[in-house]
């Protein structure tokens, strides 16, 4: 099932504009699969009404019926169309309730720190893996419909949708919304945008490619009734499904793509090149300023126990005492707000950005530790294979998604939990990767040895 959720603006509107969106369904043969849900009025400006289609050319078509309405064009607003398994899911009153006032009229909660994108080493998630692939494609749906919002948008769509009770679940699954390519953040990270869909040429299958970015419905529906197209699932389900073609078909019936605002890139290896080296990334991480000091209290990250320790009252002297390092920030103001920041006490800098990025700006300054990779060949292949990253030095954002890049698939884990296994990744990407972000890479030619 399909859910359409349309404003209409204005209380004078309603009744009329409910009966002309009935009229016109009726003229088109597609009332008996469209149900309204009842209208909720909100904050005296608009009515939110819900409608379902069991197919998506009607949900398409629909909407192409409902914004051609004369005198009502421009106080229809579509919102959103996302995938249901059942019509009663969407058209509960309490559920566009829900949409309504948690996903599109909320605002942003100051509280929040939109880089804070860590996720535990366990999943917390108790679904099967069927059951999360679902719900994080949802997710990517709503987010591909709504096209760009505020972050507060995303941790309450999450919730709201199923894929997350809390608000470390919700940034988990949009941070591997990051690395597969599909979103991305703004410089100061209170909004996000879905990115143009693009079909990516896989670096270990060049026969294949795989989509990217924001997800068109049509495109798929296009491209599975050549039988080429697959879809799997992300490691543990924690992810939407990679969706893969024929990358020959791809490029011959390009128009498929193009027309619908799509691109073809077989550049993987100039996203890897584009890369800056660790250093420059640095250097165009956000600054922030958390005056006054006194309102601010400060734990530094002990790599030995994997935790912060409180180290004091936020102070200049303080900051030239402790060094440079991953701090996690706390206002004591009546509010607790939480900052992490990478603080470089050569240039009394503050930088914020990814989570894993400011940990593994401060682990590079150790000079005493070696922060080693391992990469070995695949089984049919000497040039491609799997680079094995310890999970305690996961890598910046910006350097992992490369790695993600290299086949559309999130990484999987060994055994413990302990490493990060990325696979599809070419021999000669994997030393310029980890050249660019200060690792020592091995080859190790048996894989049991990794």
């Amino acid at each position: 099932m399909y859910f359409h959720l349309y404003e209409i603006r204005g209380r004078h509107q309603l009744e009329t504009a409910v009966k002309a969106m009935k009229i016109a369904m009726q003229r088109h043969r597609v009332d008996s699969e469209v149900q309204l849900a009842n209208p909720r009025f909100f904050h005296d400006k608009s009515y939110f009404v819900g409608i379902a289609f069991d197919t998506l050319e009607k949900a398409d078509k629909a909407k192409k019926i409902l914004s051609a309405i004369p005198g009502y064009s421009d106080n229809f607003f579509h919102y959103c169309s996302i995938p249901s398994r059942e019509v009663g899911e969407f058209l509960s009153g309490e559920l566009v309730d829900s949409l309504v006032h948690r996903i599109l009229q909320v605002e942003p909660d100051q509280t929040e720190d939109p880089y804070n994108l860590a996720e535990p080493v366990i999943s917390t998630h108790s679904f099967n893996c069927e059951q999360s692939s679902f719900l994080h494609d949802r997710l990517y749906w709503y987010l591909s419909a709504a096209g760009h919002g505020r972050w507060s948008y995303v941790i309450r769509a999450a919730e709201t949708l199923g894929l997350a009770t809390s608000k470390t679940q919700a940034r988990r699954a949009f941070r591997n919304l990051l690395l597969l390519g599909h979103a991305a953040l703004s410089p100061d990270g209170a909004r996000w945008s879905m990115l143009p869909q693009t079909l990516l040429q896989r670096a270990d299958r060049p026969d294949r490619g795989f989509l990217a970015g924001q997800f068109l419905p049509a495109l798929e529906k296009n491209f599975s009734e050549s039988a080429l197209l697959k879809k799997s699932h992300q490691q543990e389900g924690q992810g939407p499904m990679r969706i893969t073609l024929d990358w020959t078909y791809a490029c011959d019936n390009h128009e498929e793509l193009t027309h619908t605002g799509g691109r073809i890139s077989n550049g993987y290896e100039a996203i890897v090149s584009a890369l800056p080296i660790l250093t420059d990334w640095q250097r165009n991480l956000k600054t922030v300023a958390i005056e006054p000091f006194e309102a601010w209290s400060a734990s530094r990250w002990d790599p030995s126990t994997e935790s912060f320790k409180h180290v004091g009252s936020v102070s200049a002297a303080n900051f030239r005492e402790w060094g440079s390092g991953f701090y996690r920030l706390t206002n004591n103001g009546p509010v607790p707000i939480e900052r992490y920041v990478f603080g470089d006490n050569a240039t009394a800098t503050l930088y914020t950005g990814d989570w894993y990025g400011l940990r593994w700006l401060a682990a590079t300054m150790d000079k005493s530790e070696n922060y080693d990779v391992a990469w070995h060949p695949e089984h049919d292949s000497e040039h491609i294979g799997t680079l094995v990253v310890p999970y305690s030095r996961r890598w910046p954002l910006l350097y992992e998604r490369a790695l993600v890049l290299a086949k559309g698939k999130l990484p999987a884990r060994d055994s413990n939990s302990s490493r990060l296994l990325y696979g599809g990744i070419p021999l000669n990407t994997a030393k310029a990767l980890a050249a660019k972000v200060g690792a020592n890479l091995k080859c190790i030619e048996d894989s049991n040895n990794a």
